[in-house]
């Protein structure tokens, strides 16, 4: 069967993961203590990261937490926050063109390896041509090698099946 990588760096998100992590012990240690300023940050803080993590609509709900603190505290809008703003439409957008690239992938997966599995090795080919056109404008350089290994193999098991 061929392989199919598709998740992010783990270590990177592992890390991602830690800081919020402990962000949210520090935010429920601010909201304890009434200290409201500064749950209002790791609110923002917390946003990111979940941002960074492709949770938009945790995301979301963070940022909106901010927003309500802030007007409850009377402040001004804080650059955190409309950076924040500008950064959450343009993950939405990256986002959303991400899970179309992703879905056209498993789709040309999915066909690639019913073709392998049937040993209709030149249409499996055709699949992987496609799949290796598409992540190369991504400039994915583990999966354009991932999908060079795997018509590697198809073209290996055509040559064995065609001797």
């Amino acid at each position: 069967m061929l392989r199919c990588e598709m998740d992010d760096m783990p270590e990177k998100r592992d890390i991602i993961k830690d800081i919020r992590k402990k962000s949210l012990e520090r935010l429920k240690d601010a909201l304890e203590k009434g200290d409201f300023k500064k749950a209002m940050v790791l609110y923002e803080e917390i946003a990111l990261l979940c941002l960074e993590l492709n949770d938009v609509d945790m995301s979301v709900e963070f940022s909106d937490q901010a927003r309500i603190l802030r007007e409850r505290l009377d402040l001004p809008d804080g650059v955190e926050d409309k950076q924040l703003s500008r950064k959450l439409k343009e993950t939405t957008h990256e986002f959303q063109e991400r899970m179309a690239v992703r879905k056209y992938l498993i789709d040309f997966q999915n066909k690639a390896s019913r073709a392998f599995v049937d040993r209709n090795y030149k249409q499996a080919k055709r699949y992987i041509r496609e799949m290796l056109a598409i992540v190369k404008k991504t400039g994915d350089k583990r999966l354009i090698k991932n999908y060079r290994e795997n018509l590697k193999k198809v073209e290996l098991a055509e040559a064995r099946h065609d001797a």
